[in-house]
């Protein structure tokens, strides 16, 4: 795994059967490796029995989330998690459902730092999950019969928000239906909440939060599961769009792209965590979602953002050309070309 931070490339990896990862810390022409020993953090699992950082990273692999970009449901629905900071990396466990466990790494002293968040509670036992954006821990833990949403500060552990429905209740602090999409077909609203809870019992649990340019928080929470029927190539806009702005894949099983199903409904909290009932507008990730699903023949695709908007490249094997075009978030985003008929090798970057 590797990221950029402060004009630093690091490359991160496990130092064999040891419960240690090794920073390989590359700054202009000069190389640093530093070693993390994490066997003094207690790991456990939700029947409390002891677990080394080999074995739940083994169970549960690391995944690096982007949030300048966005993340899908589906990359969400790891259980650990990496985000890249200002001087520091935070890694996320939630393998235990009652809590998430966040590990901080200082990335100039490379002191680590725990902190545990507990998660909702719940009158039973459910699955949970976890995500970090903007100095906030947004935190989900759904069963059968209920399902609990919480924002805790991550620096003090303030409680911000929380709100939680149940069989019988409508979801009051959703903007959109509840829907469940599988393959290419076009999403399917669940019939009640009661028909909504029971597939979230039967999926693994995620949630993501984007924070938009006016500041306001857009929250996907939802869950996805492998079905038995094989269906097309899921290419929905809130799952496969944000797949191709990480640079994600399907590779991974988890991403079986012929089973994969996804339930999920949007909100929209300002700043300070009141909902919103306006109108979100669609995201840039949601509009190159699109123009994959309308131009099959497009390959090598890559996105990065730019400025305030994202670039989105792919080889055009009708024009025999690499192609930049531009896309923006909001009902008034161009999807223009960004350059126009000049190769990857003059764009200037």
């Amino acid at each position: 795994m590797q990221f950029n931070e402060n004009n630093t490339f690091y490359l991160i990896s496990q130092i064999g059967v040891e419960n240690k990862l090794k920073l390989h810390v590359f700054k202009g022409s000069k190389l640093e490796e530093k070693v993390l020993d994490l066997s003094t953090i207690k790991f456990t699992d939700n029947a409390n029995r002891t677990l080394t950082f080999k074995e739940v990273i083994a169970l549960h692999p690391i995944r690096k989330m982007e949030n300048s970009s966005g993340n899908s449901l589906v990359e969400a629905t790891f259980a650990t998690k990496m985000y890249v900071q200002p001087n520091k990396i935070l890694i996320s466990f939630d393998h235990k459902s009652i809590q998430t466990q966040i590990l901080e790494i200082d990335l100039q002293t490379f002191a680590i730092i725990e902190k545990i968040f507990p998660q909702p509670q719940l009158r039973q036992p459910g699955r949970s999950n976890s995500f970090i954006n903007s100095g906030n821990v947004f935190q989900c833990k759904a069963n059968a019969e209920e399902l609990a949403f919480e924002v805790k500060n991550y620096e003090a552990g303030d409680l911000l928000t929380s709100h939680r429905f149940s069989v019988n209740d409508t979801v009051s602090f959703k903007n959109s239906p509840l829907l469940s999409q599988t393959g290419t077909k076009p999403p399917r609203l669940f019939k009640n909440t009661a028909k909504f809870l029971s597939r979230m019992n039967e999926s693994d649990i995620a949630l993501s939060a984007y924070l938009l340019p006016n500041n306001n928080f857009l929250l996907t929470i939802g869950g996805t599961r492998n079905v038995t029927s094989p269906t097309a190539v899921f290419l929905g806009a809130t799952v496969l769009a944000a797949e191709v702005l990480v640079g994600g894949g399907f590779g991974d099983p988890l991403f079986d792209p012929d089973r994969l199903q996804v339930a999920f409904f949007d909100s929209l909290f300002d700043e300070n965590f009141k909902h919103l009932t306006d109108e979100s507008e669609p995201l840039a990730i949601d509009f190159i979602s699109n123009f994959v699903n309308e131009n099959r023949e497009i390959s090598l695709e890559s996105t990065f953002k730019f400025r305030d908007f994202y670039v989105f490249g792919y080889y055009d094997a009708k024009e025999k050309q690499y192609v930049f075009r531009k896309f923006e978030d909001g009902f008034g985003q161009s999807n223009t070309p960004f350059f126009k008929k000049r190769p990857a090798i003059e764009t200037g970057f």
